[in-house]
């Protein structure tokens, strides 16, 4: 259109001038559409500002929804496309095993099964995997990641529906191994 709008204005009007236009135009709309693509392709890197770490999601289609200001809502880090939410919250009592069993026997109640340890490059890993259902009686599987550091323990919380999750179990992994802190 650009170059159908130049070229009925200027005194030269060949076929040629046209088409020369027209090819820049729609190469300049290709090149725009093939950045975008390969920016939604590419890893994208969120930072939860509660908990001071940061998180790589595998492809731009993750969003972070931010809790609003005075709110105790948390941050959570989402994909709709595969049904997965990530929250992060940092528990300072937390430091072994053994205490990450205790502090989870409290919350988890009946559906407490012990932690078992997972392998992360910057944190001492140790998971734990359960079934609950929502006040609405949806299942959702719930996996939570205790990643231990000198000083401080972060619970990386992942919701996903169960014929999600075995899909997923891939991604997620490669998620809480990129987990990093930001305050060092």
């Amino acid at each position: 259109m650009i170059s159908a709008i130049v070229c009925a204005f200027r005194k030269n009007k060949t076929k040629g001038c046209f088409i020369r236009g027209c090819s820049w135009v729609l190469g300049l709309v290709l090149l725009s559409s093939a950045g975008n693509a390969l920016r939604l392709m590419s890893p994208q890197r969120y930072q939860f500002a509660d908990t001071q770490v940061a998180i790589t999601a595998p492809d731009g289609y993750w969003k972070m929804a931010e809790a609003s200001k005075g709110s105790d809502a948390p941050e959570i880090l989402f994909s709709q496309d595969l049904s997965v939410a990530v929250v992060s919250k940092r528990i300072s009592a937390i430091h072994s095993l053994a205490d990450i069993n205790s502090y989870s026997q409290k919350i988890l109640g009946d559906q407490f099964e012990p932690a078992q340890r997972c392998n992360t490059e910057h944190f001492t890993c140790a998971h734990q995997e359960t079934t609950v259902e929502t006040s609405v009686g949806l299942l959702k599987d719930v996996d939570y990641f205790y990643l231990t550091d000198d000083k401080e323990t972060v619970i990386i919380t992942v919701i996903t529906t169960p014929e999600k999750h075995e899909q997923n179990r891939q991604a997620i992994m490669a998620m809480i191994n990129s987990v990093r802190s930001e305050t060092r």
